[in-house]
């Protein structure tokens, strides 16, 4: 399994947008490593975790070819993790040209997230039901596993967004686990979960603030 982390940061990035402090300045001087972009990553170089506002500096930072990405899964629908405007970019009627046989974009993510890119539609077309949709939603459910090429991919619950139900995924490949959580705390370890993810090859867990 390829993974490329795309950003660490919380919704304020660090150095935070408008902030003057001491350590933002220092980062903002330092640069390098201490630059951290909203948080995301890419799999295998073809599906997406997080969809952050950041998305067209990272293309440009990493020289990335976005076009090949055709799952993109969805943690929550706060604007760090899913600036579903910035989507909109796939539709031919923004000069988007595919050259893959797949140019449909798979999402995945809970009923909010899918109500969020709907919200992003008709904001931009004055409908969310469009003539040749470019993408299409997949409602997920927690502890029900589901393939993206060689990966299986299962969502569990997080400890974050109460009033919807925010992710955090489980990975798998071969012989490769990968636990990729954020936006929650330890309170989401619960038996079940601790069950399903006790034996792990690598455990990313981003709680932050910056």
């Amino acid at each position: 399994m390829e993974f490329m982390y795309l950003g660490t940061g919380a919704s304020e990035g660090y150095p935070a947008l408008f902030c003057q402090c001491e350590r933002c300045s220092m980062a903002m001087e330092l640069g390098g490593k201490n630059i951290r972009a909203r948080t995301g990553a890419l799999i295998n170089s073809d599906f997406l975790l997080d969809f952050s506002p950041d998305m067209y500096m990272n293309k440009l930072r990493y020289k990335l070819d976005l076009g090949k990405v055709n799952h993109l899964i969805v943690t929550h629908s706060h604007t760090d993790h899913f600036a579903a405007a910035e989507l909109m970019m796939r539709h031919e009627h923004w000069y988007c040209q595919l050259q893959e046989s797949e140019k449909k974009l798979h999402i995945y993510g809970n009923e909010t997230v899918e109500e969020t890119m709907k919200s992003a539609l008709r904001y931009d077309y004055g409908t969310d039901t469009i003539e040749d949709p470019f993408y299409e939603f997949h409602i997920i459910q927690p502890f029900m596993p589901f393939t993206l090429g060689e990966v299986t991919v299962t969502a569990l619950p997080a400890h974050h967004k109460p009033d919807e139900h925010s992710f955090i995924y489980l990975l798998e490949q071969n012989n490769t686990r990968f636990l990729y959580g954020n936006d929650s705390g330890v309170s989401v370890m619960k038996p079940s979960i601790i069950y399903v993810i006790s034996i792990w090859t690598l455990l990313v867990w981003i709680v932050i603030m910056g």
